[in-house]
């Protein structure tokens, strides 16, 4: 109960992060002001929704159109783990915004938790065949059957690493 109180789990993390993850301090600082753009985009969807209205907390609709906005931008529309990117011409995307662990569980909405898959990728991640790692590479579970061209099978992405914000930057 203590943790479903948002001051609560800021101190918990805030404990989290300055005792075992002092190192990571910089990426976690870059991925709350992240996750700020995220609150201020979903307000925004929300009020337009509201008619220009004003609340404290945005709809759970919004938040979540804001977290898929983002993503999907930070991303360029770019599936992390095959690099695939498609758009057509009314602006539809091949790639999804998809919660890496699932909102379900963590109830997090942060750009942190997404990550901008394809279709297939997505669905691979949310049946557990494909997970992260620690270092940003793909794991890919030997507990399921394929085939087909080998350089479309998912254990060719085994121990890849994932496309990350900051290459598509710089590309």
């Amino acid at each position: 109960m203590l943790l479903q109180r948002p001051e609560a789990r800021e101190s918990v993390r805030q404990l989290i992060i300055g005792t075992h993850l002092s190192h990571y301090e910089p990426l976690i600082k870059e991925a709350t002001g992240e996750n700020h753009l995220i609150n201020e985009a979903a307000q925004k969807l929300h009020r337009r929704a509201l008619g220009g209205e004003s609340e404290e907390a945005p709809a759970s609709t919004a938040r979540s159109a804001a977290f898929r906005q983002e993503v999907m931008r930070l991303y360029d529309y770019t599936c992390a783990a095959c690099r695939l990117r498609i758009i057509t011409p009314e602006g539809r995307s091949a790639v999804d915004a998809a919660h890496i662990i699932p909102y379900s569980e963590s109830r997090d909405d942060g750009i942190g938790n997404g990550l901008a898959l394809c279709k297939l990728h997505h669905w691979a991640l949310d049946a557990g065949l494909v997970a992260l790692d620690d270092r940003y590479r793909l794991l890919v579970s030997n507990a399921f059957e394929e085939r087909g061209h080998a350089a479309l099978l998912l254990r060719s992405l085994d121990a890849k690493p994932i496309l990350r914000p900051r290459q598509i930057k710089s590309s």
